[in-house]
C-alpha cells in the first residue's frame, strides 16, 4: 500500500487537528491539551499520547510535561531479546544445556558467551584479580574469532578443551579462567543455582562492560538500550532473573518440567517474549506515552496522536545500501526482481499501527503536528492527516491552550459531558 492507495479513515468519534510550527512548541500543544483534559475532571489514566518513535519525542515531551505539571509514563518497549545482556544470558544457558545433553561440548557453543563480552564475575573485584589480567576482559572479537577458526568443528570434554585451547593460544590463561567457570556451573540446577550463575555474570558485565561501550557510543543509544537491558534483567538483584528462578520453582513443584538447564531456557524464552500489558488502575496518575505499534486492541478515551509529518510518519523504509544502488535495483527486471525494496509493506504496516491509533480513542481524537524542522525546513503534513477530514483549532484558540490551558470550546464540552 502506498501513499496513493490509502483508504479513508472514519473516526467514530470529533477529531480536532492542531498545527504549531516546530516540535518543541508541538510537545507543549500536546502537554497543554493533556493539562486542560485532566483540568476538566478527565483522569491522567483516559489520556494516551501515541507517536510514531519515541526517540524523536521522548526529550520534548518531558521537558513540556514539567512545564504543564504532567507526570507521564513512556510505554516503550525494550527488545530485550535483541539486546547484548540478553543474548550473553541465551548463550550461556544454551552452553550449559549443551553440556547436559552431551559429554563432548560443540566448539561453536562454547565460545558463544565470549562473542557476548562474557566477563569473569571475580574480574568485577580487582582486589581479587592480578592486576596485569584484570584488564584484559571481555576478550576481543579478534581473539575470539582467531580461536574460533582454529577449532572450528570440534567437540571435546571440558577437561580436553582446557588442554586444547591451551594448546591454540599458547597458554592464554583467559581461557583456563574460562573454562574452569564453566566446570563450576551446577547441573541440573535448583532455583538457587539459576540466579547464581546469572547474576554474577551481569554484575560482572555493568561493572566492566558497560563502561567501554559508553566510550565508543556516540549518541549513547546503545549504551542506554543495554543499560535498560540489565536493568530488566537484575533489578535490584531481580529482575527477569528473579521472575526465572520463581517461576523455574513453581515447574518444578508442579512437575511441568524436569530440573534442568532446557527447562530453564524454555522458561527464560517465553518472559523475555512477554510485553507487560497496560496499567488496569483508572486512578493511575501518570499518562501513557506509548508508541503506535504497541497501541493496537486498546480502548481509550482520549487519544492525542503527534507527529503527523510526512517523511516521519510514514517514514520511509530504512536501507544500508547506498542510494545509487538502491535506484539501480529499483530498474532491475527478471530475477533481480525479487531483491526490489518493498516499499509499501513497510507503509502498510505504519498506515495500519496509525489506523489502529485512531479507532483506539472512544471519546474524541487529537491529532497534532510541526511545520518546521530545527533547521527551518518546512515539514509538510503526513497523507494520514487529510484521510481523516479533522476540525482544524485555529490559531487563537491554540495561542489560548498553550498559556491558560483552556480547551478548544468543543472539546472542552465533550470531556465535560463525558465526565458528569
Amino acid at each position: 500500500m502506498t501513499s496513493g492507495e490509502l483508504l479513508p479513515l472514519d473516526s467514530v468519534v470529533p477529531t480536532f487537528s492542531m498545527t504549531v510550527r516546530t516540535r518543541t512548541v508541538e510537545a507543549r500543544i500536546v502537554m497543554a491539551t493533556v493539562a486542560g483534559l485532566t483540568a476538566r475532571g478527565v483522569s491522567p489514566s483516559d489520556v494516551t499520547v501515541v507517536v510514531r518513535d519515541a526517540d524523536q519525542y521522548e526529550d520534548p515531551l518531558r521537558r513540556a510535561a514539567n512545564r504543564y505539571g504532567v507526570t507521564l509514563n513512556f510505554w516503550i518497549q525494550l527488545r530485550l531479546k535483541r539486546t547484548l545482556p540478553y543474548r550473553l544470558a541465551v548463550a550461556v544457558v544454551n552452553l550449559l544445556v549443551a553440556r547436559e545433553e552431551s559429554d563432548l561440548l560443540p566448539a561453536d557453543a562454547l565460545l558463544a558467551p565470549l562473542r557476548f563480552q562474557w566477563t569473569p564475575p571475580e574480574a568485577t573485584s580487582p582486589e581479587a584479580e592480578a592486576p596485569d589480567t584484570a584488564g584484559d576482559w571481555p576478550l576481543s572479537a579478534e581473539t575470539v574469532e582467531a580461536l574460533s577458526r582454529r577449532v572450528a568443528g570440534e567437540r571435546h570434554r571440558v577437561a580436553a578443551w582446557r588442554n586444547r585451547i591451551g594448546d591454540v593460544t599458547g597458554g592464554d590463561s583467559r581461557f583456563d579462567a574460562y573454562v574452569e567457570w564453566l566446570d563450576g556451573c551446577p547441573s541440573s540446577p535448583d532455583p538457587d543455582d539459576v540466579r547464581e550463575t546469572l547474576v554474577p555474570l551481569f554484575d560482572a558485565y555493568r561493572k566492566r562492560v558497560l563502561p567501554m561501550r559508553q566510550a565508543d557510543d556516540a549518541t549513547l543509544t546503545e549504551t542506554a538500550r543495554t543499560a535498560r537491558a540489565l536493568a530488566r534483567l537484575v533489578e535490584d538483584g531481580d529482575g527477569l532473573v528473579g521472575e526465572l528462578a520463581v517461576k523455574y520453582r513453581s515447574w518444578l513443584d508442579d512437575d511441568y518440567g524436569e530440573q534442568s538447564w532446557a527447562t530453564v531456557r524454555e522458561l527464560c524464552d517465553a518472559l523475555a517474549t512477554t510485553v507487560p500489558g497496560r496499567r488496569e488502575y483508572p486512578t493511575a496518575r501518570a499518562v501513557d506515552v506509548m508508541e503506535a505499534n504497541d497501541v493496537w486492541g486498546l480502548s481509550i478515551p482520549y487519544v492525542i496522536v503527534a507527529g503527523l509529518v510526512d517523511g516521519e510518519w510514514p517514514r520511509p523504509p530504512d536501507s544500508e545500501f547506498p542510494a545509487g544502488f538502491r535506484e539501480r535495483v529499483s530498474d532491475t527486471e527478471g530475477v533481480g526482481e525479487n531483491v526490489r525494496p518493498r516499499s509499501g509493506w513497510t507503509e502498510g504496516r505504519e498506515f495500519d499501527q496509525f489506523a489502529d491509533a485512531v479507532v483506539a480513542a472512544s471519546e474524541a481524537l487529537v491529532v497534532t503536528r510541526h511545520e518546521y524542522d530545527f533547521d527551518g525546513v518546512e515539514r509538510p503534513p503526513s497523507p494520514y492527516v487529510r484521510l481523516l477530514d479533522p476540525t482544524p483549532v485555529d490559531d487563537p484558540e491554540v495561542d489560548t491552550l498553550l498559556a491558560e490551558r483552556q480547551l478548544p470550546p468543543r472539546l472542552a464540552a465533550i470531556s465535560e459531558e463525558a465526565s458528569n
